[in-house]
């Protein structure tokens, strides 16, 4: 299954942003301010299996096969919660899994 298709994504999906309005509203002032990381986490969540968001591109060394890896939760984000640098792909990766280079 895609990630986006999974209930929790689509209810994420959904409510992020009326989440962020409300807590802004009513809970700030008595529970401070969300955790950096904790939004850099949903955000990364979001993004997850969504290529415009930026892969790796894995590479078998014998027969030079290719695959690419969607970001996920884990792997979207350092330890420190910051988004990884993004790998842009060449043509050629584009060609063999058909996707159309924009």
């Amino acid at each position: 299954m895609h990630p986006t298709g999974s209930p929790l994504w689509q209810l994420v999906h959904h409510g992020w942003d009326d989440f962020l309005v409300r807590y802004e509203k009513h809970h700030r002032k008595s529970l401070g301010k969300l955790r950096p990381y904790s939004v850099t986490t949903v955000q990364s969540f979001l993004r997850c299996g969504d290529l415009a968001a930026g892969f790796t591109r894995l590479q078998c060394p014998d027969c030079g096969h290719e695959r690419l890896l969607a970001p996920s939760p884990i792997s979207s984000t350092t330890s420190s919660g910051t988004p990884r640098k993004k790998q842009t792909p060449s043509s050629k990766i584009y060609g063999y899994f058909g996707i159309r280079e924009s």
